[in-house]
């Protein structure tokens, strides 16, 4: 072989080398920026409309196809890779959408299904209820799930379980100055819309027959 083909080889070679270590390191900054996506999501003082997010997904991606032997492909991959993560921010928002309680109801009967019962000292527990029907409270108005706290003494509560009881329930709480950490928002993504406590015992209407598979699991991790 001449040196020439040598030359050509080597320089063959390394382009590919070259390449290969751009794609490493691309995929290795490609994380970040789908959670700098996510932050930039959840750093929006308004919601966006999920045609946003979708058309930034394919907007960014197109480009990044179209310029992909480019300079500016890598940096437009990672456009897209963010554009991703804010969608999914929004897609994961719109999932666990559920009505929140406007106002403090009560005392009200509130029946629904055991999703998770932690027994606490001094005679109280934390009982989160699902599949909910409250008194004065149209189903559309309802919300997926609330936390109450409840007196301990009664028929004991397990995941799966459908229970009734007398409650007093009020909205989430907001922070209580700027920069606070926002409870409502974490509760928001757990899917509860109430908090409150019980002011009767907690009455067993049924057993776990009709739960899902979270809650027959949830049930196994509390006899744990």
């Amino acid at each position: 072989m001449s040196s020439g083909e040598n030359a050509g080889a080597s320089g063959a070679a390394r382009v590919v080398g070259e390449a290969i270590l751009s794609s490493i390191r691309l995929s290795l900054w490609l994380p970040v920026a789908f959670g700098a996506g996510i932050a930039m999501y959840f750093a929006l003082p308004v919601e966006l409309p999920l045609v946003v997010g979708v058309v930034a997904v394919a907007g960014t991606a197109l480009l990044a196809l179209t310029a992909r032997s480019t300079v500016a492909g890598p940096l437009l991959v990672l456009c897209s890779g963010a554009a991703a993560g804010f969608l999914a921010g929004q897609l994961r928002t719109h999932q666990v959408d559920a009505p929140i309680l406007e106002k403090r109801l009560g005392p009200v009967t509130v029946e629904g299904r055991v999703i998770r019962w932690e027994e606490e000292q001094q005679g109280f527990g934390r009982l989160i209820l699902g599949a909910l029907t409250v008194e004065r409270l149209g189903k559309e108005h309802t919300p997926a799930r609330v936390r109450l706290i409840v007196r301990t003494g009664g028929d004991k509560p397990w995941p799966g379980d459908r229970v009734r009881l007398r409650a007093i329930l009020e909205p989430p709480p907001t922070p209580s100055f700027p920069g606070d950490f926002d409870f409502a928002r974490k509760l928001y993504f757990e899917r509860i819309g109430a908090l409150g406590f019980a002011i009767s015992p907690v009455q067993r209407i049924s057993g776990d027959a009709g739960a899902g598979a979270a809650a027959k699991i949830e049930s196994l991790r509390a006899l744990i």
